[in-house]
């Protein structure tokens, strides 16, 4: 049957460019070969079950998945885990692209593992100036001007760097006229030439928006959007790797009366439906500038959802008692602290982190003070 279809496919579209082909040829025997790998019949979940966790005892890993390059969403979630979707969203301009790029490019680094980010925006080109000066510290505007040949400082730090970047593997491809179709055949050729069916991975696809989806009166925008996050998820169960995306925010994510819950994900609910991890990710306000402090970042990560959870996971409610502006108490969310400088990113803890060292200052400054030691006893 997909010999046939593949047959009749190749016959009415001999006239088609060479990618649109290799795009449909794959589709028709992606379609065809899950039927024969699905699992139709229900089985006893308790089968094996002590068998499996004494053979993970006997095996033990430090954590779940792919250890992320951030200590604190690793306790609090576990690594990045096979065939799963991970989620941000934010409004333009707030990192998110900084954001995915540093996690995608580092796990690979940690894990030694091979990346692969899919850019709707960014040209290679771009992305290798803001590489660049993540890993050597030297701002991009010099890079790119070539102007930092002329600062000895910028010089020995570019020297520093080199053998750096000569030894990293990480694949970037600019897919901002690719529809989610063509988008799939080119990871599935990259992942089976590139890594290897079987290895792990880390993919990343920056970020959800219509790139050529067909959408009529019949077909809206929000059900083309929600089809290409479905097929994210099903390529990522497929790959059995993890993939990283992002969605824009909508207007209620933005100014001082922000929303930041999942009413303001533009387009589609179902980030939430598939995704095993969504959160919010901006930049702090002057305001959570002055009361997180400086030691502790320019951004913050908001989870929404979480399907699993790390070794000091909180559970279902991760709320934090904080001091607020005007003095009064409330209880907020927690969310984890980033430091972005020059396209590199720094986690900074949690709330949690921020609640204990300004506990730890006020119970210093409740001391008398008077210079006194206490003599011992």
């Amino acid at each position: 049957m997909a010999g046939q279809k593949l047959m009749k496919f190749a016959k009415d579209s001999g006239q088609l460019p060479i990618n649109e082909f290799i795009t449909g040829s794959d589709k028709i025997y992606n379609e065809n070969i899950a039927t024969y790998t699905t699992e139709e019949a229900p089985s006893n979940i308790f089968d094996g079950i002590t068998e499996m966790v004494e053979d993970r005892a006997r095996n033990p890993k430090d954590d779940t998945g792919l250890p992320s390059p951030y200590p604190e969403f690793n306790r609090m979630y576990g690594g990045l885990r096979r065939g799963n979707l991970y989620a941000i969203a934010a409004r333009p301009g707030q990192g998110k692209t900084t954001w995915i790029n540093d996690l995608c490019f580092k796990i690979g680094v940690k894990n030694n593992v091979k990346a692969l980010v899919l850019d709707t925006e960014m040209s290679k080109e771009e992305m290798q100036f803001r590489l660049v000066a993540s890993i050597s510290g030297i701002p991009v505007w010099h890079l790119e001007t070539g102007n930092w040949r002329r600062n000895k400082e910028m010089c020995d730090k570019f020297v520093a760097a080199q053998s750096k970047l000569k030894q990293y593997n990480y694949h970037h491809h600019h897919v901002g006229n690719k529809d989610i179709d063509q988008v799939c055949a080119l990871v599935k050729r990259w992942y089976y030439s590139e890594v290897g069916r079987g290895n792990d991975c880390v993919i990343a696809y920056d970020y959800v928006k219509l790139t050529g989806e067909k959408v009529d009166r019949n077909w809206a925008e929000h059900q083309a959007i929600g089809e290409k996050i479905d097929k994210l998820k099903k390529l990522s169960e497929e790959l059995n790797c993890p993939i990283i995306t992002a969605m824009q925010l909508n207007r209620s994510g933005e100014g001082q009366n922000r929303i930041d819950d999942s009413s303001a994900i533009s387009l589609s609910d179902r980030l939430q439906w598939f995704a095993s991890y969504v959160g919010i990710f901006r930049r702090k306000s002057e305001d959570e500038l002055a009361l997180d402090g400086e030691n502790f970042g320019t951004h913050k990560l908001i989870t929404l959802k979480s399907r699993f959870q790390g070794r000091d996971a909180a559970g279902h409610n991760d709320y934090i008692r904080r001091v607020t502006a005007d003095g009064s108490e409330r209880f907020v969310n927690n969310y984890v602290n980033f430091n972005i400088q020059n396209f590199n990113v720094d986690e900074n803890g949690s709330l949690r982190d921020i609640v204990d060292s300004q506990m730890e200052r006020h119970d210093l400054d409740n001391n008398n003070g008077d210079g006194d030691l206490i003599s011992d006893l």
